[in-house]
């Protein structure tokens, strides 16, 4: 049986302003210098919502296809980053059994 999440999330407090906490994690340009998976980021296209979330997809041969997506709300103490995932392609030879 595979027990793999095809989706998730988790969320933390960040006692620091919005804005800061945006241009921290939506600079994907450094996304490989924190992502043990990821080497490389690049902007294709627009972000969600210029300030409050944005997502990307990460995508290869026989991996599958995976949306990261982070939103910032903002908080009477700073921020709350949340972090989610869905697995929209699962990678050959997953989910049958």
């Amino acid at each position: 049986m595979n027990d793999r999440r095809r989706q998730d999330s988790a969320s933390t407090g960040i006692a620091a302003p919005p804005e800061v906490v945006w241009e921290l994690v939506s600079d994907i340009t450094r996304m490989g210098e924190w992502s043990p998976e990821c080497r490389q980021c690049e902007w294709i296209g627009n972000a969600a919502e210029p300030g409050r979330e944005f997502a990307f997809r990460r995508t290869g041969p026989g991996i599958g296809e995976i949306v990261w997506r982070y939103r910032i709300e903002p908080t009477a103490t700073g921020a709350t980053l949340t972090e989610s995932y869905e697995e929209v392609n699962q990678p050959p030879g997953w989910g049958s059994g």
